[in-house]
């Protein structure tokens, strides 16, 4: 009973690595890796400036003389900010990723009719593309 189960289970996992996409994912030019970019950098540069105030009126609160309540509100303004600060860096890197795609090198599946006992089938193999947006 457990072979027949891990047999049906290779099964199903197998049938869902050999099928292939029906509608392709669109291609995008090198404007829309550009405005992506664009927009990247605009949110990174937000969150930059929000962490940065953030931080310092956290850093500005923080005193011996305030209690416990206010020593926390101070504390989670600052990891706040840090958190705001560290969000804007993986922004500014995916912005300048977008922006270098101008060529991509990428794997993919073709297919190719081939004639098998007289009829065609349709045989997928791995295609090497290369993407040249100018």
């Amino acid at each position: 009973m457990k072979k027949i189960i891990g047999c049906f289970a290779l099964l199903i996992i197998a049938s869902t690595f050999y099928g292939q996409q029906s509608k392709p994912s669109p291609v995008l030019t090198k404007q829309d890796y550009l405005k992506k970019s664009k927009k990247q950098k605009t949110a990174a540069w937000v969150f930059m400036g929000a962490g940065i105030t953030t931080f310092l009126l956290g850093t500005m609160e923080t005193d011996s003389e305030l209690g416990k309540s206010e020593r926390t509100r101070s504390g989670t303004a600052i990891v706040v900010g840090l958190a705001s600060i560290g969000t804007s860096i993986a922004f500014f890197i995916s912005a300048t990723k977008n922006r270098n795609k101008a060529a991509s090198l990428g794997l993919k599946m073709e297919t190719s009719p081939l004639i098998q006992q007289n009829s065609f089938v349709h045989r997928s193999f791995p295609a090497l593309s290369v993407r040249l947006n100018l």
